[in-house]
């Protein structure tokens, strides 16, 4: 009887620390995060396409895998071609070529009132407490003008963009929510736990809304960039929950230099879960 209150009160917690924070700040939220998102025009784009999931983890490893920069090099050969989110962040030369990039950028976005304001290697640092939402916009490397395989345009621009150099807007909301969007089309990521060691998983395709298959775009050419690195991380997952379901299992350390964003996020869920106990202890 005891085992069973427990695991009931825990799943409480659970569903508590999952809806807490973004029902309580939604209003503003979406107030500030118009701006950077209204030349998207997401709210008028087309799902080309969308893709489910069936992943054999639990939804925070599935999040700490999205936090996550070290694995990329191995297992995302084509993500890592086109972003510096996994370049050595203390390489001056690398330093240099994100700052001329930056500048390029820039000169090509500003004039339409958009800005590239995450100029380093390495991810925007997320989550913090108190903070449950992201948005930033960061340059391709030199190229690229669209996340697909081979860096070139794989759909009609979206929203009001004028020029393709746009580099990724990105969001991200705690806890269940990713995108990254290039100038041509955006790709939204959404997790909905399943079980303690099942997460279910959506991820969609979004492009002009009056773009015609055929036409203006290709699945073939819109969906493998996106649809080759989700499939990637998934088997990650399920092999990090393997792992760490095994009684031979020891924690070890984050990288304070490179996992930064994996402690935070750790550093985050502990923080909800501790104020959702304390409101339900009171």
């Amino acid at each position: 009887m005891t085992s069973g209150r427990t695991h009931e009160t825990a799943r409480s917690w659970r569903a508590a620390a999952w809806t807490r924070t973004a029902i309580s700040t939604a209003a503003t939220s979406r107030c500030t995060a118009r701006a950077p998102l209204q030349p998207q025009g997401l709210e008028r784009a087309k799902v080309a396409a969308a893709r489910s999931y069936e992943v054999r983890a639990n939804w925070k490893l599935v999040w700490e895998n999205n936090r996550e920069c070290w694995h990329c090099t191995v297992n995302h050969p084509q993500y890592v071609r086109a972003n510096y989110d996994n370049a050595p962040i203390d390489d001056p030369a690398l330093k240099r070529e994100i700052e001329a990039q930056v500048r390029a950028r820039s000169a090509h976005v500003e004039p339409d009132g958009l800005a590239i304001d995450h100029q380093a290697a390495g991810l925007v640092r997320f989550p913090s407490p108190g903070c449950w939402w992201s948005i930033n916009r960061t340059p391709l490397v030199s190229g690229w003008v669209s996340e697909s395989m081979d860096g070139r345009p794989v759909a009609p621009l979206m929203g009001a963009y004028r020029t393709r150099d746009v580099g990724t807007l990105r969001m991200r909301t705690m806890p269940n929510f990713w995108n990254h969007s290039s100038g041509d089309h955006s790709v939204s990521t959404r997790l909905a736990p399943a079980g303690p060691q099942k997460t279910l998983v959506q991820v969609q395709w979004l492009v002009h809304e009056d773009a015609v298959e055929g036409k203006d775009y290709t699945l073939d050419a819109l969906l493998p960039f996106w649809q080759l690195t989700s499939e990637q991380d998934w088997d990650l997952c399920a092999r990090n929950q393997a792992g760490v379901s095994s009684s031979a299992f020891t924690p070890g350390p984050y990288s304070t230099k490179r996992e930064y964003n994996v402690i935070r996020y750790t550093e985050w869920y502990l923080r909800e879960i501790a104020l959702e106990l304390t409101r339900l202890e009171t």
